[in-house]
């Protein structure tokens, strides 16, 4: 997406020794192997971005440790490999672009920036059924339910 794309590679090339992780079905476009789904939008930005190397791909529902057991949720409708996480300890949910807040409430990814616009809402849907009560938005910040609201829109 070209919002968050183009700086892996280099900063893989300035740091060797990170461990690149992405879904499996994102891992070929981040790698090379196929071509941006995105790349008729804005061809200039992602013919400038280079490929990395992806050491692992993540399973879907699959716990990671991280802060103490991380879940990967598919959620795709966005792009078909997104993931958020599920940060079980803290009841934190990492929605990456699968949802957006918008004056403190959640919304599933808007129509015009999902490729797949009934995907995305499935997905916006199964993250609001988890037992979580921070959502922690790539566009419009946190949410806390309860205090900043916990309707989706859209």
């Amino acid at each position: 997406d070209i919002d968050h794309y183009g700086a892996l590679g280099e900063i893989h090339e300035k740091y060797p020794g990170i461990v690149t992780m992405s879904s499996e079905l994102d891992a070929p476009y981040i790698d090379g192997r196929k071509k941006s789904l995105r790349a008729t939008r804005a061809m200039g930005i992602l013919a400038a971005a280079r490929p990395a190397p992806i050491d692992r791909t993540l399973a879907p529902r699959e716990i990671m440790p991280w802060c103490g057991g991380t879940e990967i949720i598919p959620t795709p409708g966005h792009m078909p490999g997104h993931i958020s996480l599920f940060v079980r300890r803290h009841r934190a949910v990492i929605t990456g672009d699968a949802l957006i807040s918008i004056r403190g409430r959640l919304h599933a990814a808007h129509p015009r920036y999902a490729l797949n616009p009934g995907e995305a809402r499935a997905s916006a849907r199964l993250l609001l059924e988890l037992d979580a009560e921070r959502y922690i938005c790539y566009h419009g910040g946190t949410v806390i339910r309860g205090i900043s609201g916990n309707k989706t829109n859209n």
